[in-house]
């Protein structure tokens, strides 16, 4: 077993967001990282509502500042300075996504201001990853990061994003090594992660353009058409219509369907340090904060009984590392345990196949015993018939410290272990109690043969002394105390 979460040696606080692991190995399973994402779009007064849903497939790029590497990709890097639970994907400019972001964010931005940085608007994306039967949704709010994002003066667009993303960039490197990032080079490494083909789409008509209409031209290029290729990472048509778009969690859904008969559902929800509590609410994810405790956000991930009548219910999870440890620690204990009753085990069939043996004849039991096949539980196979009390021990410390891993297991996905612990602590106790009566039959045992020992070594004398009693008179002992006997006799 391992823990899910990876600490920080420069920021203690920085703790990995439990779901982040596992949705990882299941990206990596999918032949392209593919997943629809809702924004809410302003009605055109068609249907009776002010906003209406609008879907879209999309390809994550990664999460931000954690830009995959690509051989093919000649943009200079940015030092890995940051670490993020935030998905992001690149879009082009003129897609009605954009202005929806803005116009449903806080600040509702007209299309002008779509055309920097800024948004916030509502968003859900949801994965399907067939392999695992699983699916994962994501809800929060998504960003615009344009060109004008490390301009010198910021809009209020470029200060929105700063300041709603940074409290979520973890920080892994040292103060002084942070200043060598920016924001405006992580754009141009997604830019530079494109193909050719891929970045000279930003160079197509405008979406919605009549096929049958003329070309439009964009600044520097007499007309826009499909299938360019572009090279050029400064293209500055390609660049004026490039955005990158990051989702900031604020609800992560996991959707298990892998087991027809156990289907669950997990829910990680992240909150900020001030809201309520209550005896179910723990804050376990701690999030940088950069010095400013104001800053300071906390993943608080919420569970609750599962419903008896409902297989597939709401179950709200929480996280904590140390009940992970414990059990880890559970499982080697009882690892040692079973090694030390094998070599008990091994110890105790000799003793029984030698204890009336001496000479050359303890010498070859010894030799056959070391030839003689083992068996699982490091035993001979003797008698494999009668179950040992070694046997029955060794298979309650098995059944405890696989209770160990799932219960380590059903805490990290359930936060419920309870009926775990029960099993363990009852295998436990029937391991002790056993222990405890065989050491006891030992001991009589042991008991019973010095006294059978002692008594044997009576009679001998016994019959020594009677002998020598009735010995010929002719054998007489010198003053040595050596018999001679009478020549003369």
């Amino acid at each position: 077993m391992a823990a899910l979460a990876s600490r920080s040696s420069l920021d203690p606080a920085g703790v990995t967001a439990p779901w982040k692991p596992l949705f990882q190995q299941h990206l990596a399973l999918m032949p392209s990282p593919e997943f629809v994402m809702a924004t809410v779009h302003p009605s055109d007064g068609s249907m009776p509502v002010e906003y209406v849903p609008r879907l879209r497939t999309l390809i994550m790029r990664g999460f931000w500042c954690e830009l995959p590497p690509n051989k093919h990709n000649q943009a200079p890097p940015n030092p890995r300075t940051f670490e993020t639970e935030m998905p992001a994907f690149t879009t082009d400019v003129r897609m009605e996504k954009v202005p929806d972001l803005f116009a449903t964010s806080a600040g509702h931005g007209s299309v002008e201001q779509s055309q920097g940085s800024g948004g916030g608007g509502p968003v859900e994306a949801m994965w399907w990853i067939k392999e695992k039967m699983t699916q994962w949704r994501i809800r929060g709010n998504a960003f615009v990061i344009g060109p004008d994002i490390d301009d010198r003066l910021e809009s209020s667009g470029v200060r929105t994003v700063k300041s709603e993303l940074q409290p979520r960039m973890r920080q892994v490197v040292s103060e002084e090594d942070k200043k060598a990032w920016s924001w405006s080079r992580e754009v141009t490494g997604h830019f530079g992660n494109l193909n050719p083909v891929m970045r000279g789409s930003f160079k197509n008509p405008p979406p919605g353009t009549p096929v049958s209409a003329p070309l439009p031209s964009d600044g520097d290029e007499p007309s826009l058409a499909l299938g360019v290729k572009v090279n050029d990472l400064e293209d500055p048509v390609a660049r004026r219509n490039f955005r990158v778009v990051v989702i900031k969690p604020a609800v992560v859904e996991q959707l298990d369907l892998s087991e027809p008969d156990s289907s669950r559902r997990y829910r990680f929800t992240y909150v900020g340090p001030d809201a309520p509590g209550d005896s179910n609410t723990e804050s376990l994810f701690p999030q940088t904060h950069d010095g400013d405790d104001d800053d300071n956000q906390l993943l608080r991930v919420r569970r609750k009984r599962k419903s008896e009548s409902n297989p597939t219910a709401m179950i709200i999870v929480f996280y904590e590392s140390e009940v992970q440890d414990i059990f880890e620690g559970i499982v080697r204990a009882i690892a040692t345990a079973r090694n030390n009753l094998r070599k008990g085990r091994m110890a105790f069939q000799m003793r029984q196949m030698t204890s009336s043996m001496e000479g050359d004849s303890m010498r070859n039991a010894r030799l056959a015993f070391a030839r003689m096949p083992r068996s699982r539980g490091g035993g001979s196979n003797t008698n494999s018939n009668e179950k040992s009390v070694f046997d029955t021990i060794d298979q309650q410390l098995e059944a405890a410290q696989t209770l160990s891993e799932h219960g380590a297991h059903q805490f990290l996905r359930e936060g419920d272990c309870s009926a775990e612990i029960c099993g363990i602590k009852k295998r436990l106790a029937e391991v002790e109690e056993l222990a405890r009566k065989e050491m006891e039959k030992l001991a009589r045992e042991d008991a019973a043969k010095a006294e059978a020992e002692k008594a044997q070594e009576e009679k001998r004398r016994e019959i020594a002394s009677t002998t020598a009693a009735s010995e010929p008179t002719g054998v007489e002992p010198d003053e040595t105390g050596v018999m001679e006997v009478d020549s003369e006799g």
